[in-house]
């Protein structure tokens, strides 16, 4: 058996590192074996996975666009925040 495929090519500045196409036997007898593609991983520098299942086995999804560093930062600046917000109505509580 020979699987054959392609992914293209990636932009240098893509910090996507691996992908992997997860294969599912659909039917097996003595003389057929059936494969399809279930679903596909990409996986990013620094250790970000992405899934995306196969609608059409004649078409690759597309990995979903990853946060740069200034986006990711929301999700360290927001919690800190909420954090200091909540230390601070402590304090004033405590305080009257």
């Amino acid at each position: 058996m020979e699987l054959e495929g392609s992914y293209g090519t990636v932009n240098g500045a893509n910090p996507l590192s691996e992908v992997l196409i997860e294969l599912e036997i659909t039917s097996l007898n003595r003389t057929h074996m059936e494969i399809k593609k279930k679903r596909i991983l990409y996986t990013y520098e620094g250790g970000g996975v992405k899934s995306a299942d196969y609608q059409d086995q004649n078409t690759t999804p597309q990995p979903d666009i990853i946060p740069s560093g200034v986006d990711m930062i929301w999700y360290f600046a927001l919690p800190l925040i909420a954090l200091t917000g909540i230390v601070l109505v402590l304090l004033y509580r405590r305080l009257n």
